[in-house]
């Protein structure tokens, strides 16, 4: 597929430089790019364009009307989403909130692949998209920590799974963790003092779940084997 944002000027101008026409045939001011994306969908007061727990297929541009982000689908608000904001962003493959309409709503809804397509054509994307990565990852972080029972072995291999998966959204390299993540930092996220975070790694390590690099940083060398272990630890504590 073509960047949409750079198509064959013989076919029709690139979307950042489609620009409105007048009667006199002037230009006056630029169309939305994002216009030309997905579909605008409808939605009465008190729907949901999603639930927690559903899979992410589509982003959400909400075009008109009011949205509640909430915890859960009958929480308090958390965020209040206007026209111009974007619904379902983050780093996860499911929602971890749900989106409730206050107001009657039009949305577009916008294939989640083409998200990179999209951020190149409206520069206002990218911020919001770090907001909700954050938001979802200190989600994750601290159900992790308040998870109970948990041990510490799930608690960090959750933790590098987590980073992952981010990595992986953000288009950098998913089984790298760079060494920009202080461990005292680290260790404060997951409840527990350095050592014991030192000697979760060093286990790790000895099942050939991770690696250090030379580079500096952590290699996950399986990382479908720390999500086996996050479970498997998980399992044992509950006993």
């Amino acid at each position: 597929m073509s960047d949409l944002c750079s198509l064959d000027a013989r076919k029709k101008p690139s979307l950042p430089e489609m620009l409105a026409t007048d009667a006199s045939g002037s230009t006056s001011d630029p169309i939305d790019p994002v216009r030309f994306f997905g579909e605008v969908l409808e939605f009465g007061f008190d729907e949901f364009v999603f639930r927690a727990g559903d899979p992410k297929t589509h982003v959400y541009r909400l075009e008109s009307g009011i949205v509640f982000l909430c915890a859960d689908p009958q929480g308090s608000p958390i965020d209040t989403m206007s026209p111009g904001n974007y619904l379902g962003l983050g780093f996860l493959k499911t929602h971890i909130h749900s989106a409730r309409v206050v107001l009657r709503s039009r949305v577009r809804a916008i294939p989640l692949e083409m998200l990179p397509q999209l951020i190149a054509c409206d520069p206002g994307l990218k911020s919001q998209l770090d907001t909700a990565t954050e938001r979802e990852f200190n989600a994750r972080r601290e159900a992790m920590v308040s998870s109970v029972p948990d041990s510490a072995l799930s608690r960090v291999a959750g933790f590098l799974i987590a980073v992952s998966n981010l990595n992986a959204r953000e288009g950098r390299d998913p089984i790298i963790v760079d060494d920009t993540l202080p461990c005292g930092a680290v260790a404060e996220w997951l409840s527990m003092d350095i050592d014991t975070l030192a000697s979760q790694l060093v286990e790790l390590r000895r099942r050939g779940l991770i690696d250090h690099r030379e580079q500096g940083g952590l290699f996950l060398a399986n990382i479908p084997g720390l999500e086996a272990a996050y479970l498997e630890s998980k399992r044992a504590a509950a006993f």
